[in-house]
């Protein structure tokens, strides 16, 4: 079966960071045979506020996974020990995870997920619907106000349509032009989309701006997001991938 799971406020600022962490736990997950495999990492942004306690980003951290039916119960006690183990000294840990199936209520998950991306939530709402959806929800340090961000970041992973996924790839020299169709032949990659989201043609020219590009979560689907080259003139290419500073709005 497949599983949803996400880690929030594991880390401080001077830790590896819970995107560091997520990625290692899903080797150990891996390793002991408790994962059959695990996919990329997303990692999704949450509202920033004084009453909110966060290191630099409050952001959460979601991956699934595919595994053995038996192996559910065995994945909470080793994640929850990894988190103990493994997060930053002062962290908060929160620890969600839930079953892909037809009985799952995803529309409420999604809403909750959501809102936490303008709203300050607690902790009482976040174990109410944890019951209520009959997904696992625990603490593991701290004030334990990680379980917020990490329901939140099961809802947004559920959503389809939010977050980036950790990591940056290598897809061509700065300057260089390339196609849709070229960048889709990496594995990471499904799709090229534009300023709204539509994808662009197979042969549509893009100027590689940056050595390193960030992918995105749109539709399900882990897309390279590109807008128009304002540097373009006549001949020139009219699609560019985002820079650094830019992919910060996803």
């Amino acid at each position: 079966m497949q599983i949803y799971l996400s880690i929030d406020d594991t880390d401080n600022l001077e830790s590896i960071g819970s995107g560091q962490l997520a990625e290692n736990l899903t080797e150990s997950l891996i390793v002991e045979g408790l994962a059959l495999s695990c996919s990329n990492i997303t990692r999704h942004q949450l509202f920033y506020h004084d009453d909110i306690p966060y290191t630099s980003h409050n952001s959460s951290m979601c991956f699934t996974a595919f595994i053995n039916d038996s192996a559910y119960n065995n994945i909470i006690d080793f994640t929850s020990t990894y988190l103990k183990q493994h997060s930053a000294p002062g962290s908060d840990p929160g620890l969600c995870v839930a079953r892909e199936s037809e009985q799952l209520n995803r529309e409420a998950l999604i809403y909750f997920g959501e809102q936490a991306k303008t709203t300050i939530l607690n902790k009482d709402k976040a174990y109410q619907l944890a019951n209520k959806t009959n997904v696992h929800l625990s603490e593991h340090g701290g004030t334990g106000d990680g379980v917020v961000g990490a329901l939140a970041g099961i809802g947004l992973r559920l959503q389809g349509s939010d977050g980036r996924f950790r990591g940056w790839f290598n897809m061509g020299e700065v300057g260089q032009i390339t196609t849709p169709e070229k960048l889709c032949t990496h594995p990471c990659v499904t799709a090229v989309v534009d300023e709204l989201f539509q994808p662009l043609d197979a042969n549509s020219p893009i100027r590689i701006t940056d050595d390193k590009i960030k992918t995105i979560l749109h539709n399900h689907m882990q897309v390279v997001p590109v807008c128009r080259d304002l540097t373009a003139n006549n001949g020139s290419p009219l699609w560019a991938t985002l820079g650094r500073k830019q992919v910060k709005i996803f």
